[in-house]
């Protein structure tokens, strides 16, 4: 799974999976029961990994640059937690359904 860079699990019950996803799988980066610590983690990952595909020779490839901007922008966004979760349940159902 050399594809997957990082792996977040957002659970109510942190300590039914902390005790093993956090030491059995390196690429578990935690188990987050609020959005705010999970954003954060994001983030920080997110950085560590644009700084792991810069090349070497100081130029920085088009598609790379406007990843980085796409992803710092979606990163930024203030939303409404009480509003935009249950969006993303309903809209998870009508594509499941």
């Amino acid at each position: 799974m050399s594809q997957i860079y990082a792996i977040y699990i957002f659970c109510r019950k942190r300590s039914k999976y902390e005790q093993w996803a956090t030491k059995e799988f390196p690429k578990v980066r935690g188990v987050f029961t609020e959005i705010d610590p999970i954003c954060i983690s994001v983030r920080q990952t997110a950085r560590e990994c644009d700084d792991d595909a810069v090349v070497i020779t100081g130029e920085i490839e088009p598609s790379f640059m406007y990843t980085t901007l796409f992803k710092e922008i979606i990163l930024e966004i203030d939303f409404d937690e009480k509003k935009t979760v249950p969006d993303l349940a309903d809209y998870t159902r009508k594509q499941k359904a």
